[in-house]
């Protein structure tokens, strides 16, 4: 609600805002019967004697409207609007032209070819000229009003873009956690008919060996870096140290379930004190490598499962209390 009063009262500045009127004649006296003229407008009245200081003024200044006397010494009127319109600040501004003589008919079509909304006689009578600018001003009001709006939807419309890009990426970081998840769940299952999970009073391994799977998350911190490392610059992770680790954890007959724990144990440990962007990549790209080390794992018991000459199975040994 509060947004939405603060535009109100934006909009109502942007058409109550005092805007620049530029007066340029060569006449010093000329320019203050406009000032006189105009100042019951209540509008900042910028008075220059000559093009060259209009179009030097209008290089940064946006003006509602140009009072330019026709027959200036120099660049005249004429000159000084064909330069006006070729910039792009004042391409569109009203120039309202102003002469002591009566012009002739290729001035006057000259004047209009170069975007001139009126043409006023002196002695200028002084309601005509506040009526014509004043009608300039409100249109310049309600132009800025129409730009601030413009560009609080463009403002707008970046944020939804960027909320909307956000959440598919969200959103693809979720399948992705889900498929990996579902990986997991795979392995684990396999477990629970593996080998291991036949061994008579097998727990987690983190309760079983305590310090043997301290030691391995160590490990697995500093294999992560490594990893994720080796993923940034396009290089082959270091497979035959992810394996090492897996028969490791193997022959202390643990299971998926165990590098699950291992892998979560160490991403909150990474996860302390980092960058946003490396936190996520410890939770995203890092759980390739678990994913990795489970496959190492399942190859580990496969290779025990095979039958033996004498046709027994291979177990792992256990990690004796």
């Amino acid at each position: 609600m509060m947004k939405e009063d603060e535009r109100f009262i934006k909009e109502k500045q942007a058409e109550q805002a005092v805007v620049n009127i530029l007066s340029v004649d060569d006449n010093p006296r000329n320019l203050l019967v406009i000032e006189d003229i105009l100042g019951e407008l209540q509008q900042n009245i910028v008075s220059k004697s000559s093009g060259e200081e209009a179009l030097k003024y209008l290089l940064d200044h946006e003006v509602a409207v140009i009072l330019l006397d026709v027959r200036m010494p120099g660049i005249d009127g004429l000159e000084t609007a064909a330069l006006i319109r070729q910039r792009k600040l004042s391409e569109y501004t009203p120039i309202i032209f102003i002469t002591a003589t009566s012009p002739v008919q290729e001035e006057v079509t000259r004047a209009y070819l170069l975007g001139a909304v009126d043409y006023i006689f002196k002695p200028i009578v002084s309601e005509v000229l506040k009526s014509k600018v004043k009608v300039f001003i409100d249109l310049h009001r309600k132009t800025l009003a129409l730009r601030q709006q413009s560009e609080r939807n463009a403002e707008l419309y970046r944020k939804t873009l960027a909320l909307r890009q956000q959440s598919e990426r969200k959103e693809a970081e979720a399948r992705e956690l889900r498929s990996a998840l579902s990986s997991m769940q795979m392995l684990t299952g396999w477990q629970q008919g593996s080998v291991t999970a036949s061994l008579a009073g097998v727990g987690p391994l983190r309760e079983r060996s305590g310090q043997e799977f301290t030691e391995i998350q160590a490990s697995y911190e500093a294999m992560l870096d490594g990893y994720l490392e080796a993923i940034g610059f396009g290089r082959m992770p270091q497979r035959e140290q992810i394996n090492k680790l897996a028969e490791r954890i193997g022959f202390l007959g643990g299971g998926p379930r165990d590098v699950i724990d291992v892998h979560l144990r160490a991403v909150v440990e990474k996860c302390r004190d980092v960058h946003p962007a490396r936190e996520q990549a410890y939770a995203v790209e890092g759980r390739l490598l678990a994913l990795e080390l489970m496959g190492f794992l399942v190859d580990y018991y496969r290779r025990l499962r095979i039958p033996s000459a004498s046709g027994s199975k291979t177990l792992p040994k256990r990690n004796k209390q």
